[in-house]
Order: C-alpha cells, then sequence, then structure tokens
C-alpha cells in the first residue's frame, strides 16, 4: 500500500517515484519475499504457478491483456483482497481496482502464485 499515488513511468520501478505495472511488482516481491521476479508481466506469468481464482491468497498476482492483442498478457497487479488488487496504471500511477469492474474482468488472463 505503500507504493499508492506513485506516478506511472513505462519502466520505473522506485516506490514513491515512478513505476510501471510490472515494476511495481518486481520491486514489491524482491523487498517483501527477497523472490526475484522476471522485468515483464508476460514473464511473470510464466514464473508463476497458474491457479484459479477460488484458491486467490493475498499476494498472488492478477495479469491482463489490456493491450491490441486479447491473448497477450500486458498488465499485472497483485491481490490485498478477494475482489481488490493494487497496480499501475497508465493514467493514474498506482492505485487499487475492483477485479470486479467490466474492464477487468473483460481483459483477465489468468491468476498466478510466485514459487517459494
Amino acid at each position: 500500500m505503500e507504493w499508492l499515488g506513485t506516478p506511472y513511468k513505462y519502466g520505473g520501478a522506485e516506490k514513491g517515484k515512478a513505476a510501471d505495472c510490472s515494476g511495481m511488482v518486481m520491486a514489491t516481491y524482491l523487498e517483501a519475499t527477497g523472490v526475484k521476479l522476471p522485468r515483464n508481466s508476460a514473464k511473470q506469468a510464466e514464473f508463476c504457478k497458474k491457479i484459479s481464482a477460488d484458491d486467490l491468497e493475498i499476494g498472488d498476482l492478477c495479469f491482463f491483456a489490456t493491450g491490441k492483442d486479447p491473448n497477450r498478457i500486458s498488465h499485472v497487479g497483485i491481490m490485498i483482497d478477494n475482489d481488490t488488487f493494487i497496480h499501475s496504471s497508465t493514467s493514474k500511477g498506482v492505485v487499487t481496482s475492483k477485479i470486479t469492474t467490466p474492464y477487468y474482468t473483460r481483459t483477465l488472463i489468468q491468476f498466478g502464485r510466485v514459487p517459494d
């Protein structure tokens, strides 16, 4: 939650200064767990164990196809409860959103759990 309000910047990964979605996720996991995730959201999805919505836990990742290709993962967030995730939005910076919002329901590709 310390990331909230951090402005969006492609390639950024600094809390309070600038971050894109995968940079925020990568830096958060490195700081909290010592696990180094890949730098982009598609590679982060490959790195994670795919899980179902029924198995979601706080800290699991949610992956979306928000670009032109509806099958290519291009956005990631961290679940902070059963239906809310934190992510870096290109227009608003780091915010929380509901996974049940029509836009995110439509673009959701998968959930993933970072391996121990």
